[in-house]
């Protein structure tokens, strides 16, 4: 959430959206990162953060896991897809309000396009292969499922690609617990 990413932030100045230019300058982020969005610790925002680049993403990851001493990721592609059908049933499935608890998934399709920790892999989907080579394991292009509130038809298999270090209105991420 914009909260939960405020708290990151303030812990990790270097994240701030005062230090755009740096950010842009060492490839994590774009032009765009943290546009139309104020963060605020005041305020506890549950709206989920958007403008901001998979890098910004795992830094997050990696401070959270820092923090609470547990350890999160990016969900991979797979991960995303089991946590979809967990849910596909539920009425808030394409919801853009939380419903119930901050533990409830909601908003799988249709919220915003999420970031996942899958490389991709150009062709690797009509591959019967795993074995990709060793510098597409750090590809510039990540794997986003979900899709936002301005697409239409969006199903588990829909898969989007982008740059590490763009960002977007309608691209966010959601993490795992690896309990």
């Amino acid at each position: 959430s914009e909260y939960e990413y405020a708290l990151f932030v303030e812990a990790n100045p270097y994240w701030a959206k005062s230090n755009t230019d740096e950010l842009v300058a060492a490839g994590l982020v774009d032009s765009n990162y943290l546009a139309g969005i104020t963060l605020t610790t005041s305020i506890e925002s549950r709206r989920p953060v958007r403008n901001i680049s998979f890098h910004a993403a795992e830094a997050y990851v990696e401070w959270l896991s820092s923090y609470t001493g547990k350890d999160y990721s990016l969900p991979t592609e797979a991960e995303w897809i089991v946590a979809e059908r967990s849910v596909r049933d539920k009425s808030y499935m394409t919801s853009l309000i939380s419903v119930d608890s901050s533990d409830t998934i909601v908003g799988m399709l249709g919220q915003l396009w999420e970031f996942t920790s899958t490389p991709y892999i150009p062709l690797s989907r009509l591959s019967t292969s795993s074995d990709f080579p060793a510098e597409y394991t750090s590809a510039a292009d990540a794997v986003i499922k979900g899709g936002s509130y301005i697409n239409s038809g969006i199903t588990e298999e829909t898969v989007g690609v982008i740059s590490k270090s763009a960002t977007s209105e309608y691209v966010g991420f959601r993490v795992v617990c690896h309990e």
